[in-house]
């Protein structure tokens, strides 16, 4: 199947006997507004670095700035949980 996004699979795998994999705290946060339920996968998966990447231009920008922060500590937060 093909989406135009991503952020559509929930919504369709809830209504469906379809399956997806998405990372644990996507499906957490997916949980409150889609009937969905998490399995453990039955196999090993490697770990992954999610990266994020902001022109050269904008990087001093007190937005861009704060975007980087926000997810940096969010992404902190999860990982000590």
């Amino acid at each position: 199947m093909h989406l135009p996004s991503v952020l559509a699979a929930p919504f369709i795998v809830a209504s469906t006997d379809m399956v997806m994999t998405i990372p644990r705290r996507a499906a957490q946060i997916l949980g409150k507004s889609v009937p969905i339920v998490m399995h453990p996968l039955p196999l090993e998966v490697a770990p992954y670095r999610l990266k994020a990447f902001c022109h050269a231009k904008r990087f001093n920008e007190s937005a861009c700035k704060w975007m980087r922060e926000t997810i940096l500590r969010v992404m902190t937060d999860e990982e000590a949980r």
